[in-house]
């Protein structure tokens, strides 16, 4: 759990669950999570907790791929709410072997009403993914690293 606006863990809690043919065939460790449901009105159990997620899903923004982005490397999404964009942009060479070497990951947030750049994260240049999320109508950057390192930017315009 995260306390708002300022992002602090005030509780935290960890399980792992099984998926086959696209439902829960096991779950381990859901009792360390007993805290973090308690707080959720109406959650008795985890998939209770996570039918309550938000699934909105982001839109590919027609935004032209500046000059100083690689070709393949470049992509823009809106919010499902619409209200923001992110573009992320990298920047790379060739390598020894030819392979390409990223140098620069870079994503710029955009206000959608008014084209304003709201902030630039300058991402590691490992495997990353990244979408926007909201919360009481507060958005949210959220950037997953490795696949075990999250980190979350309250957008603030």
């Amino acid at each position: 759990m995260l306390s708002l606006p300022n992002l602090r863990v005030i509780h935290s809690c960890e399980y792992s669950e099984w998926v086959a043919s696209g439902k829960v065939e096991r779950r381990e460790g859901e009792n360390s999570c007993a805290e973090l449901l308690a707080h959720e009105k109406g959650a008795d159990s985890l998939t209770a907790f996570k039918a309550t997620w938000s699934r909105g899903e982001e839109a590919a923004s027609a935004r032209h791929r500046p000059p100083m982005c690689a070709f393949l490397g470049y992509s823009a999404h809106l919010s499902p709410d619409g209200k923001y964009e992110r573009e992320v942009c990298m920047d790379s060479h060739r390598g020894f072997w030819g392979n390409p070497v990223v140098t620069k990951v870079v994503e710029n947030i955009y206000l959608v009403r008014t084209g304003e750049k709201l902030g630039t994260v300058n991402e590691p240049k490992t495997s990353v993914e990244s979408r926007f999320a909201s919360v009481h109508d507060r958005g949210y950057l959220l950037i997953m690293e490795g696949g075990t390192h999250l980190l979350v930017y309250m957008i603030a315009d």
